[in-house]
């Protein structure tokens, strides 16, 4: 998998695996999901908002898509779970350097995050994957088909990232 951005601003290097983005701007993987299990990494330099996007949101590259259906991430500089126009503020804030770890879970509509090997807490508690625990939902409404594509985003000026999608350069 490989980020990709059709507006100016990004800087791809190492394979397209390490990318310079733009204050509330988006770099989005080339390879999607409908269905299945699926994991990455992303180091961050800075802040970082790190999650999935449906197809129908994925031509909103130029722009912040936290609040939009059909985007879920955790926001490390906003200390907030943005998914599908709803908001969970019970996550830490930034911790500069910091691996958020991604879990999407589409077979049963679920995804969960950790920063640096701890799995975050919700306003429904800490997540956990393998019990299934305190999940957000990652398909609503008319998002329910198609395609989910990993995402990236900056939470304050511009921020380098580092993505793990199975061939890394680091790892938890």
């Amino acid at each position: 998998i490989n980020s990709q951005s059709t507006r100016s601003g990004s800087t791809f290097t190492e394979g397209n695996l390490a990318t310079n983005t733009d204050d509330n701007k988006n770099d989005v993987a080339t390879m999607g999901f409908a269905n299945g299990k699926w994991y990455f990494e992303v180091k961050c330099a800075g802040s970082g908002i790190v999650g999935v996007g449906h197809e129908s949101v994925e031509h909103l590259l130029g722009t912040n898509m936290n609040d939009d259906v059909g985007s879920v991430a955790l926001s490390t500089y906003h200390g907030t779970i943005f998914h599908n126009n709803n908001q969970d503020t019970t996550p830490g804030t930034d911790t500069n350097g910091s691996i958020i770890g991604c879990a999407v879970d589409m077979d049963n509509n679920k995804i969960y995050w950790h920063k640096d090997g701890t799995y975050i807490d919700t306003s429904g508690g800490t997540q956990n994957p393998t019990t299934a625990a305190n999940p957000i939902t990652v398909a609503t409404g008319t998002n329910t088909t198609g395609f989910w594509f990993p995402k990236l985003a900056s939470g304050s000026s511009s921020q380098t990232y580092e993505s793990n999608f199975g061939n890394p350069s680091f790892s938890i």
